[in-house]
């Protein structure tokens, strides 16, 4: 039998006893969120929200374990992918949403999604190609000796 650190089976039990307890359960993707921002938004939200990120398989376990007070949590467990987070909160969802959204911003590094939608064509069409021919580049070629005329 495999052995379980104690520390996680602490967070999975805090975590379905909140989720059990909450309001509000959301699951939030945090891909690309900037350390500063995150930490802007946990203080923003402090004591009416609490934002945990886990593993995504103890945060799967979680909802499971919660889902015996509340059946629904289950669904949750399919939109977990990738970095993800678990706002738990006991103020009204849409207010939480709203916050949640005013905290966005544009995407600053050159790896990260924009969240607008940018549109472009892949290829600038020329009505002729750009520059001098590739034939003018070549030096003149220099006239070749035979193997008689050297001898």
């Amino acid at each position: 039998m495999t052995h379980v650190a104690p520390y996680k089976k602490q967070l999975v039990e805090d975590l379905a006893a909140r989720c059990a307890a909450a309001r509000v359960v959301g699951v939030a993707n945090i891909h690309g969120i900037p350390a500063p921002q995150f930490q802007a938004i946990r203080k923003k939200l402090s004591g009416r929200a609490t934002i945990t990120v886990a593993k995504n398989n103890l945060l799967r376990l979680a909802f499971e374990q919660a889902s015996a007070k509340k059946p629904e949590l289950v669904k949750l467990s399919d939109t977990i992918e990738g970095q993800t987070a678990v706002v738990t909160a006991d103020i009204n969802p849409f207010r939480l949403f709203k916050e949640l959204e005013a905290t966005k911003s544009r995407a600053r590094r050159a790896a990260a999604r924009s969240p607008r939608r940018i549109c472009g064509s892949a290829r600038v069409k020329r009505p002729s190609s750009p520059g001098p021919s590739s034939g003018s580049f070549r030096r003149p070629a220099s006239p070749r000796r035979s193997n008689a005329a050297r001898s």
